[in-house]
């Protein structure tokens, strides 16, 4: 169960690089919910959207770096890069920690923290 919650987490993060659809899709429950900086998108259409976002001309790479997998979440550090599209040179470089929450073999909720504390308290562990 563990290496498959880390798979389905991996395969979310090619999507979200990808910027591939219906890979996001099929990985992803119908009343998916991403919550980022206190707007939540709710639903696959919505979804979608967020994954279709312009990034102020600027592209997205997310490299898990390291995983903490439990029963029905995965907390992941990631180095996150922002590229300019075109050379690919790196704009911006920093740390990012979410959470996956999962069911049933699918991603029911995704949610950065911009502590490691908060990401811990969210899955029930001390920091």
């Amino acid at each position: 169960m563990y290496d498959h919650n880390a798979t389905l987490v991996g395969a979310w993060i090619d999507a979200v690089n990808n910027k591939d659809r219906s890979q996001f899709a099929s990985l992803v429950t119908e009343d998916v919910e991403l919550v980022i900086h206190r707007r939540a998108y709710r639903g696959i259409a919505e979804a979608l959207t967020w994954l279709d976002r312009p990034l102020e001309n600027l592209d997205l790479e997310v490299e898990l770096r390291r995983f903490v997998v439990g029963d029905d979440w995965v907390l992941g550090i990631a180095t996150l890069r922002l590229r300019w599209p075109g050379s690919g040179e790196i704009g911006d470089e920093s740390e990012g920690v979410a959470v996956w929450w999962l069911n049933d073999g699918r991603i029911t909720r995704w949610q950065p923290f911009q502590r490691h504390s908060d990401a811990l308290a969210a899955v029930g562990l001390a920091a």
